[in-house]
């Protein structure tokens, strides 16, 4: 026997287009009849659409690092036939001569394991227990205002799916959605008084934002590293130097994107019954306080905004408060790190790219703090 857990009120969904069943009370809720979905929860246990991490996050940093500054510029062209029968060097004008070298962080790469040539730890990541793994996505989520209160981290605006058609089996690519659900509220008639009186007619049950695959925002970092660098500083130690700040770095560049979403969408000023109106729970409430500090109290060690707990935030001027697991965060499957050559010497240019599009899928269960 199969259970199936019904939707609770407040409960999300990440998905594609929803499949209309095969019997005759079945609707499309999203408009993709005959279409077989694949429903993507906040666990992440469907990984079909990410590459697999086989190195540990610093493994991979240090690879990258040490074949960057070992990469010949673009524009060399090795030639046989020298005066001395040795290779001849010749740069060509027309092509780049950057040197450089790409590779992509995977957020299940783990970030333990940060030692150095003699097998002592360099770094012991903050947020985890003496022997414990943490992966790039768990870091990052902890170092996000967002994430850590409560908004789903979904890695990669696409799904795969494979539906059925007369021809036989399709696979196609469909945007992400998220969407969630409330309960639908139930009117009372009173036919004694009035024996016409008809019911209402309720809006839909759920609210959904879909992933616009045009408008991701990019956000980057780009730094340099001097030969000096390299050579006072082993290269196993820059590369968990660099990491650690560039996981934390990625978790900020979330709650930057979302709060920019989130002054966007218009959302109104707080008050303690507009949540209620909106039927969210009290508990369920969220505050970041911004740079200007609007609203928050601190008392004997907490921060509060109108008793709301709250959290600083250095990516957001405004203060607000919200229903934080009501929306989400789309990323890139992976995150693009490119270390370029900058001069003969062996300086580098790393470079750190990742896309983001946050959804809100009903703002109106988030508010602003003057």
């Amino acid at each position: 026997m199969h259970k199936h857990r019904f939707p609770k009120a407040g409960d999300t969904r990440v998905s594609g287009p929803i499949e209309a069943a095969n019997s005759a009370s079945s609707k499309t809720v999203q408009g993709a009849s005959d279409q077989m979905t694949k429903t993507r929860t906040s666990s992440g246990n469907d990984r079909r659409n990410r590459r697999p991490a086989p190195n540990t996050a610093n493994a991979r940093m240090l690879t990258m690092l040490g074949n960057a500054k070992n990469a010949q510029p673009a524009n060399m062209i090795i030639r046989p036939g020298g005066p001395g029968g040795e290779d001849r060097v010749i740069f060509s004008k027309t092509i780049s001569a950057l040197a450089k070298m790409q590779d992509f962080l995977s957020f299940g790469d783990d970030l333990a394991g940060m030692v150095d040539e003699d097998g002592h730890i360099t770094l012991d990541p903050p947020y985890k227990e003496a022997g414990a793994s943490i992966t790039v996505e768990a870091a990052m989520s902890q170092s996000s205002r967002v994430l850590s209160a409560g908004a789903t981290l979904i890695q990669g605006a696409e799904l795969w799916q494979t539906f059925s058609s007369r021809q036989g089996p399709v696979t196609g690519r469909s945007a992400i959605n998220f969407s969630t659900f409330e309960p639908m509220r139930f009117n009372y008639v009173d036919f004694e008084a009035d024996p016409n009186a008809e019911l209402p007619i309720s809006p839909a049950p759920y609210k959904t934002a879909e992933v616009d695959l045009d408008a991701f925002d990019q956000y980057g970092v780009s730094l340099r590293l001097s030969r000096r660098e390299f050579r006072d500083v082993t290269p196993e130690r820059l590369a968990v130097q660099l990491l650690w700040p560039l996981v934390q770095g990625l978790g900020r560049a979330v709650d930057a994107a979302f709060f920019k979403a989130l002054g966007a969408a218009g959302v109104v000023p707080w008050a303690l019954g507009g949540a209620a109106a909106q039927g969210v729970p009290f508990e369920s409430l969220q505050a970041v306080v911004g740079t200007n500090g609007s609203g928050a109290v601190a008392d004997r060690g907490e921060l509060y905004v109108d008793g709301i707990p709250a959290t600083l935030t250095p990516d957001t001027a405004g203060s607000f408060i919200g229903a934080f697991s009501r929306a989400a965060m789309v990323t890139n499957e992976e995150i693009q790190i490119i270390a370029s050559r900058t001069d003969v010497s062996g300086g580098l240019e790393v470079t750190c790219w990742l896309g983001l599009q946050a959804l809100i899928p009903d703002p109106a269960k988030f508010w602003s703090v003057a």
